[in-house]
């Protein structure tokens, strides 16, 4: 199972966890027979991670800008 951080989207009110609390959760499911892997973060700081991209499009094209970038 491949873990996937959370990443802020200025619309949703959930909140990236802990690095403890990651590995902890990665424990319990070892523990319990499932291979796991926690993803590299990669584009947050330029908000082109998983969600951040797809929300700025959907605010641009509600906006009218329909230019591609």
């Amino acid at each position: 199972m491949n873990l996937i951080p959370v990443n802020p989207v200025v619309e949703r009110s959930l909140k990236e966890p802990s690095l403890a609390a990651v590995h902890r959760f990665r424990d319990t499911l070892e523990k319990n027979g499932i291979n796991v892997t926690i993803r590299k973060e990669m584009g947050r700081d330029i908000d082109g991670a998983c969600g951040q991209l797809r929300r700025r499009y959907q605010d641009k094209r509600e906006q009218g800008d329909t230019k591609e970038e």
